[in-house]
């Protein structure tokens, strides 16, 4: 299943992906901070939007997941 996780950089989210993707599902991880170093390489894309704090579908567009 595809997955999206907003918040991904905080302790939660990045909780949330890691048990998402040990149970076999696609990652597309929103946040506007950073992905932190222990987080790299779990989601299977990652979107940073610092100037919107809206998601619309040109973001989506721009990322799809395959």
């Amino acid at each position: 299943m595809n997955v999206v996780v907003t918040g991904a950089s905080g302790y939660i989210g990045g909780q949330i992906m890691i048990r998402l993707k040990d149970a076999g599902h696609r990652v597309l991880a929103i946040d506007s901070a950073p992905m932190p170093d222990h987080l790299q390489g779990v989601p299977d894309y990652f979107l940073l939007d610092r100037k919107s704090t809206r998601l619309n579908s040109s973001h989506v567009s721009e990322s799809r997941m395959p």
